[in-house]
């Protein structure tokens, strides 16, 4: 993902990347800042594929297999989202936004549904 400084799209979840880094968010001026947007932004997608997940887990046996895919989505947002919030907080104006605590916070969420992953 990380290759000197810059972030690659991910060939698994090609979503990750566009619309932050294209456009920019408001007047965040500077890649890391957008990189803690960006990873606020995956993280609440892990959270609601894991609601998702649940959701369809609980309707009955045919949507087990969906559940499934909901479950590794889950997990790959997870990961791309600590991977986008560790470059963003790799300088001060990263550090200290709203969407890099934001960020955290959801990760938490998500790291309180899904087991530990193998790294």
């Amino acid at each position: 993902m990380l290759s000197g400084g810059a972030l690659e799209p991910s060939p698994e979840f090609p979503v990750a990347l566009g619309s932050v880094y294209e456009f920019g968010y408001g007047n965040a001026a500077s890649p890391t800042m957008h990189a803690a947007v960006e990873a606020l932004r995956l993280s609440v997608l892990g959270v609601a594929a894991i609601h998702q997940c649940y959701l369809l887990a609980r309707s009955g046996q045919e949507n087990r297999f969906k559940a499934m895919e909901m479950w590794n989505y889950a997990s790959g947002m997870r990961v791309l989202a600590a991977q986008h919030l560790e470059y963003g907080v790799s300088a001060m104006d990263g550090r200290m936004s709203d969407a890099a605590l934001g960020a955290c916070c959801t990760i938490a969420l998500i790291d309180v549904r899904l087991p530990p992953l193998a790294m």
